[in-house]
């Protein structure tokens, strides 16, 4: 069973700060396919992690110093309601009077670059360290940042935390491997996402198309047993990408144990380049 993202309105509240900020056009820039897109949008993916490590830092008595660390990683406008945001909050933040952090980033990942833009996805777990004791706590979080290039920078324009991430589209084509792989590592999420568990069968032809041979397509069968929840994949990521090999993230939402929908967990998926097409080797939860 995939395992729970356990949000909290208190990490909410760290960056659901409005709409995003509009990067200038850039024109004449031929997109790059494949692992030259990966390549050139790196330095978001970076940008991404030191803003959301910045973000979710909490350390009694250095709030503005924390606070101004994140902001230098932002757009203006977006800083300006992220530290607004904050500084309504500081008081609920004292009386914690624990370490918060950004302790274990578990995967990032590209979703989509388009010249000086770029859209970042993120999974990690925020521990908060009690006071007077070893005990922690710990709250797992997705993310998706969306960036902007500033000169040689790239800056967090907004972030939308997992309950307010919308489903991304994925135009798969032949002359794009990088689309490709996020097209077959979602299509597989989504078949064992299906419920097929507890209502039927899954398309056991599809699964042998998605995967390398006879005994993984085999193993993904008797997963799909074990998988009993109706879901969808809702952004898909690239973590890694070269000519014959990917790894991709798949973050889906779903019926819920307590009977509502939302984020229900977040796969890894191996793929291999062959004959022509992204084959499925290994699957796993983030």
């Amino acid at each position: 069973m995939l395992r729970l993202l356990a949000g909290s309105a208190l990490l909410v509240s760290l960056v659901a700060c409005g709409p995003a900020a509009t990067a200038p056009a850039t024109e004449g820039l031929r997109p790059e396919t494949g692992p030259a897109k990966l390549a050139r949008y790196a330095a978001a993916v970076r940008a991404a992690e030191r803003a959301a490590n910045a973000m979710h830092a909490h350390d009694p008595g250095r709030f503005d110093e924390q606070l101004a660390d994140a902001t230098a990683l932002m757009t203006p406008s977006y800083a300006e309601r992220f530290s607004s945001s904050q500084r309504e909050r500081k008081r609920l933040f004292d009386t914690l009077r624990a370490p918060v952090a950004l302790e274990h980033v578990d995967g990032t990942g590209l979703v989509a670059g388009d010249g000086d833009k770029a859209t970042v996805f993120l999974v990690g777990r925020v521990v908060e360290h009690a006071v007077r004791s070893r005990d922690e706590k710990t709250l797992h979080t997705a993310e998706l940042l969306h960036l902007v290039r500033d000169g040689s920078r790239w800056l967090v324009a907004k972030v939308d935390m997992e309950t307010e991430i919308e489903p991304t589209e994925i135009e798969a084509k032949p002359s794009d491997t990088f689309e490709e792989a996020r097209a077959v590592g979602k299509e597989l999420v989504e078949l064992l996402a299906d419920g097929n568990g507890s209502d039927g069968e899954v398309d056991g032809a599809r699964l042998g198309k998605l995967a390398i041979d006879s005994e993984t397509a085999e193993r993904w069968r008797l997963l799909d047993t074990q998988l009993t929840f109706n879901g969808r994949a809702v952004v898909t990521a690239i973590e890694e990408l070269s000519a014959d090999e990917a790894r991709v993230l798949v973050y889906v939402e779903g019926d819920r144990s307590d009977g509502t929908q939302g984020p229900v967990g977040v796969w890894r998926c191996s793929l291999v380049r062959s004959h022509g097409a992204w084959k499925s080797t290994a699957l796993e939860l983030a």
